[in-house]
């Protein structure tokens, strides 16, 4: 169990670094970040 642990914190690790990496090649704006907010409260 704790390797299983471990890996998937590893894994996590990974995806994490990855998301990072592509908002730092198509970084979100603000009005973007507000737009989302609202249609997710919409229900869209």
């Amino acid at each position: 169990m704790k390797a299983y642990r471990a890996s998937l914190a590893e894994e996590l690790k990974k995806l994490f670094k990855e998301i990072q990496a592509i908002h730092v090649d198509n970084p979100l704006t603000d009005e973007e970040i507000t737009g989302e907010i609202e249609a997710y409260r919409r229900g869209e």
